[in-house]
């Protein structure tokens, strides 16, 4: 499953590599305004499997994932692996492509695979004359392995709850998640345009149940922290393609995120500690809220002429933020 936005310096390099990893791809391409779209249609039948294009005012990330789950799940498939537009999975050993890994977790008995996550950055020391974006940027750092990006498919599974870092099992089945991780290469930001272009492009939609303006809100403090320009390599650890990596967090676009481990998401019985909401509970837990703060202006003396204001008063008389109501 790859969605991709305006990805042209990249996404032709992110099919291919699929492609060598064994893996078919069925592509939601968003409405691009570069030349994204045309460089997928060059792949139909030559390992993309299905290629759609979704454009809308704004971006739901939950829609497009779903979207996306439908399109794989037309294919019959085994095992679904989740890509972004700007990212590199792999197995991390020479020789030994996804599909194999999968193979093996399968035969295992394994129904999810975790990868480590690495952000690769622009540097001072980049190989600027480097046609593929893995040459060009070398230094990178150690971010997490908050990324359970390939499952077993069976009935039930929804995807999209958690942002597409793991899919949700329905209640009863068990996770099952492969002691040997993969590797995931990120390349969140490749030029000071392509930077700029990003936070406006990250602005466009929400998450389920997301107050915030846009998607991964973390992403706002990149300009604030110049990570738009080229920073001292020294401060990265450099990636030369022998398989040996540094799990020291260097440096992050994500400051005040927390990535969770994995513990703190599964219990060792392979059940989820928090089982995101569904839209349905969204709205409901929404309704039932409603209807308490009906009854408790009403229990105040509050009236309805302006719904804002009367708010401002619960809280100022009730000694409460917002988000505790």
């Amino acid at each position: 499953m790859l969605p991709t936005y305006n990805d042209e310096d990249i996404i032709e390099e992110v099919i291919q590599h699929l492609i060598s990893q064994e893996i078919p791809l069925v592509v939601l391409e968003n409405g691009s305004t570069d030349g994204t779209y045309k460089i997928c249609e060059k792949y139909i039948d030559k390992g993309i499997l299905k290629l759609e294009q979704f454009k809308s005012e704004s971006f739901h990330l939950d829609t497009n994932l779903r979207m996306l789950y439908d399109m794989a799940l037309l294919q019959s498939p085994d095992w679904v692996i989740r890509s972004d537009s700007d990212e590199f999975l792999e197995s991390g050993i020479k020789g030994v492509t996804l599909k194999e890994t999968i193979t093996q977790a399968d035969k295992e008995n394994y129904n999810l695979i975790q990868f480590d996550w690495f952000d690769f950055y622009m540097t001072d020391d980049d190989v600027q004359t480097a046609k593929s974006i893995k040459e060009k940027f070398p230094y990178y750092t150690f971010v997490g392995d908050f990324n359970y990006r390939t499952w077993k498919v069976f009935p039930g599974i929804r995807i999209g709850d958690a942002s597409g870092h793991y899919p949700i099992f329905p209640y009863g089945k068990k996770y099952k998640i492969s002691p040997r991780k993969n590797i995931l290469r990120h390349y969140p930001l490749r030029s000071k345009q392509h930077s700029i272009r990003k936070m406006k492009e990250r602005n466009r939609g929400k998450t389920i149940n997301d107050e915030e303006s846009g998607i991964n809100a973390h992403y706002r403090s990149v300009l604030k922290q110049d990570f738009s320009q080229a920073i001292n390599h020294k401060l990265l650890s450099k990636y030369e393609e022998d398989g040996k990596w540094d799990y020291k967090i260097k440096l992050t676009l994500y400051s005040g995120k927390h990535i969770p481990e994995k513990k703190e998401i599964f219990t060792d019985e392979g059940n989820l500690r928090k089982r995101p909401k569904t839209p349905l509970e969204y709205r409901l837990a929404l309704t039932e809220k409603e209807e308490q703060l009906s009854k408790l202006r009403k229990k105040l003396g509050i009236g309805y002429r302006a719904k804002r204001v009367g708010l401002n008063k619960v809280r100022k008389i009730i000694g409460k933020k917002e988000h505790d109501i």
